[in-house]
């Protein structure tokens, strides 16, 4: 370095970015959505499963409003009526623990209330279910008590089609056993729509009738067409109806002799 010269200092290095600042973003609840709630069960063990459905439904729609298990089983219990609120507080003096798990809670219920013959009710109902109105009407209530029985689809196509309309079962017959669906699901559209089509058939029968009808009734009747038409002359003269010169000479006779 010669006298006189100027040390340049090194450059800086840069200063480090400041570290970005959190911002807290407060999270709410969301409020849960709005929804019919539950009847309330008063011992009927027919009403069990619809119940118990309707209350694990309930429970899920609440979200974080029931954080616990115990919470889940005490709002259940608030659908509670007669023995079985009788029942509720028995478990909660007696085995409180069973509060504990939800599930568990539920389990002991259907235990106590459900139906122990359930499977077998379920069979008789189904053999006496008949088709009474739509294809899709019987159907719907025939999925309901499947849910209680355990058959193959063989066992179910056979048992919803013994009591379908004699008219759907004809219909039905028009097609080869071989080409018609295996799986219930799919065998149930199939009848669907061949009940339909029985509908859409019987309502242009009954159009065809009523239009025949109409027909007869406004065609002559045969008493009235062996007989000629005779105006009154008389009739004729009064109301002035355009009648040739030549015959009003002889209308006039004739409405002469007849006064």
């Amino acid at each position: 370095m010669t006298r006189g010269s100027t040390v340049v200092p090194p450059p800086q290095p840069p200063a480090p970015a400041p570290a970005p600042t959190s911002v807290p973003v407060a999270v709410t609840a969301g409020k849960p959505p709005s929804f019919e709630k539950p009847d309330r069960f008063k011992g009927k063990s027919s009403e069990v499963e619809t119940f118990v459905d309707a209350i694990q439904d309930a429970v899920e729609l609440q979200g974080n409003s029931l954080t616990t298990e115990r919470s889940k089983c005490i709002y259940m219990s608030t659908f509670l009526e007669n023995s079985p609120k009788q029942w509720y507080r028995g478990i909660k003096k007696s085995h409180p623990l069973l509060l504990e798990s939800f599930p568990l809670f539920i389990k002991a219920f259907i235990d106590h209330f459900g139906d122990s013959n359930l499977a077998y009710n379920a069979t008789g109902k189904l053999e006496k279910l008949t088709q009474t109105g739509s294809a899709a009407a019987y159907a719907a209530r025939f999925r309901e008590l499947l849910v209680y029985v355990n058959w193959t689809e063989e066992s179910k196509i056979n048992q919803f089609y013994k009591n379908l309309k004699p008219a759907t079962k004809d219909l039905i017959a028009t097609k080869k056993r071989s080409k018609r669906p295996t799986d219930f699901n799919k065998y149930v559209e199939f009848v669907i729509e061949y009940d339909n089509c029985v509908h859409e058939r019987e309502t242009e029968r009954k159009e065809e009738k009523h239009g025949s009808s109409n027909v007869k009734s406004s065609s002559p009747s045969k008493s009235n067409s062996n007989h000629s038409y005779h105006p009154n002359p008389t009739y004729l003269l009064r109301n002035k109806f355009p009648v040739p010169r030549s015959f009003r000479h002889s209308l006039t006779q004739m409405a002469m002799a007849v006064l």
